[in-house]
């Protein structure tokens, strides 16, 4: 039986590239990229990719009239949200001073100046790109790889598993696509 996945399209995501890894890890999947709220709302799981500044973000994914629809889904069933699509999920964030959907307590910090890495390299701020990824076991074989600062994801048995962590432990994925 083929599972649907809606990827929420805002006109703010690399959504080619997330609905192209979600076809690969899960080969049965019927994976939409979509902005209509019905679909999502049909969706047996939903993906909420994004990129760019929230304030920008939030203007469009609002005039699209998916509010309702992404917080029913998050709610009710298996939600990934990457990137800005995570962050978005929040309450508050201090960049653009927006308000976030407040599916999830809390706010998104802006980065302080002069941020550096491990090294005293500094970072780039918006953070674009792959940076090197470190691994850190998490419970019964499955391996969390840390992509970004706030961008998480755990790979369990080479499917990707999404999970929240203010939702779910990040040692109790959610089940696998």
């Amino acid at each position: 039986m083929s599972r649907t996945v809606a990827v929420v399209d805002y006109g703010m995501g690399n959504l080619r590239s997330v609905a192209k890894a979600l076809e690969h890890v899960a080969p049965d999947a019927n994976v939409q990229v979509t902005s209509d709220a019905a679909v999502i709302a049909a969706a047996e799981r939903v993906v909420m990719p994004g990129q760019g500044a929230m304030p920008d973000c939030m203007r469009e994914f609002t005039a699209r009239g998916l509010r309702e629809a992404i917080v029913k889904a998050a709610a009710e069933k298996p939600f990934l949200g990457i990137c800005v699509g995570e962050q978005m999920l929040f309450g508050h964030a201090e960049e653009g001073n927006v308000m976030g959907l407040e599916i999830m307590p809390g706010r998104i910090p802006r980065f302080p100046a002069g941020l550096t890495d491990a090294n005293s390299i500094p970072l780039k701020v918006p953070h674009m790109g792959w940076p090197k990824c470190s691994r850190i076991p998490c419970g019964r074989g499955s391996l969390m790889v840390r992509v970004s600062i706030l961008c998480t994801a755990t790979l369990c048995s080479r499917k990707m598993t999404p999970s929240l962590p203010a939702v779910r432990s990040m040692a109790s994925p959610l089940p696998a696509l």
